[in-house]
């Protein structure tokens, strides 16, 4: 374990040194977030401050990589979160359009996809099942960067969970790539939470999106229970769905900027970023922790898991109507007045 322990060592000290270079480069470019209709804040802020955060992932995928931890899923790994991030940071730049977005998306999933499946030696079949969950997760990672300290902490999370699923199936790599992932997400919080707050900005998310969704592909691949992959992004997954459904069934414009999800609605409701991020977070941690029981338990056993997870879930997803409920709907109509995009 010590390979795995020195990759995370230095990506999250990386990450840590990589502001001081990175938020000069982003003043000069003027590399500015100015609040919109699905905004947190109210004053303008410095993005793209997921640079930063790639360059732990990098330091820590070379260390992995210079040990040997099966080198060919994790160079799919960083090669896709380097391509996602690249995308994100010229969204952050400069912005481009809705199609090349998702066309960008699009490419950088099935290539990662097609990737796995001939390193790995999976069916061919998945490749485009592969290819759309991960541009589709790419996009809910962006989805749920919302508020301070979202990102952060569910990134330390996913890693972590990972990290314990590759120790449990004996894939090393992926438990170095997991501990990696979860110290460069943590290494931002410091940044993110401090007076002085940045923002990942798309590159940051889109670099978590795509790191999470290949490590979980390529670990399904390699043989890893599909529950202990899906647990710990349950939550994620369930905000991100439920919100586009809800958009789609009330003839919302979906693709349209909003403060619709889950997590929008609790900071709407009076809690603060960190206290938001932190249900988040503590709802993936449980449903991660209860995929990989689920696994490794007996069929039945297993099912008590999977209902004690989905009742998780469906608890996340009725909390705001539960407050408004308990409060007495005294915050419902703010709630409403911000939450139509």
């Amino acid at each position: 374990m010590r390979l795995e322990f020195a990759a995370a060592a230095l990506g999250l000290v990386a990450s840590l040194l990589a502001p001081y270079a990175v938020l000069p480069l982003l003043r000069r470019l003027g590399v500015v977030d100015i609040p919109s209709a699905r905004s947190s804040h109210s004053s303008p802020a410095i993005r793209g401050a997921g640079l930063a955060t790639l360059v732990g992932f990098i330091s820590g995928g070379l260390v992995i990589l210079a040990g040997g931890r099966t080198p060919e899923l994790v160079i799919c790994v960083l090669l896709a979160s380097v391509a996602a991030a690249g995308a994100g940071w010229l969204e952050d730049f400069k912005g481009i359009s809705i199609r090349y977005r998702v066309a960008s998306q699009l490419v950088i999933g099935l290539s990662a996809a097609g990737a796995v499946v001939a390193v790995s030696g999976a069916e061919s079949w998945i490749i485009p099942l592969g290819g759309l969950f991960i541009t589709g997760f790419i996009n809910v990672a962006n989805f749920m960067d919302g508020v301070d300290g979202i990102s952060g902490l569910n990134g330390a999370v996913f890693g972590v969970a990972y990290a314990v699923t590759g120790m449990l199936t004996s894939q090393p790599w992926l438990t170095a790539a997991g501990l990696v992932l979860a110290a460069v997400y943590a290494a931002f919080l410091p940044w993110n939470l401090g007076r002085n707050r940045i923002f990942l900005g798309d590159s940051g998310s889109y670099l978590l999106g795509a790191a999470v969704s290949v490590m979980a592909f390529a670990a399904f691949c390699s043989g890893a229970p599909l529950l202990a992959i899906l647990g710990p992004i349950a939550i994620y997954l369930a905000d991100a769905s439920y919100t586009l459904l809800s958009r789609i069934a009330g003839g919302k414009r979906w693709y349209e900027s909003h403060r619709s999800h889950i997590y929008h609605q609790l900071e709407d409701l009076g809690l603060s970023h960190l206290q938001v991020a932190g249900i988040v977070a503590a709802g993936s941690s449980a449903t991660g922790a209860l995929g990989i029981l689920a696994a490794r338990a007996a069929p039945w056993t297993a099912m008590v898991y999977l209902g004690i997870g989905g009742v998780l879930i469906a608890g996340y997803l009725m909390t705001p109507a539960a407050i408004r409920h308990w409060t007495g709907n005294r915050h419902a109509d703010v709630g409403r007045s911000r939450l139509d995009g």
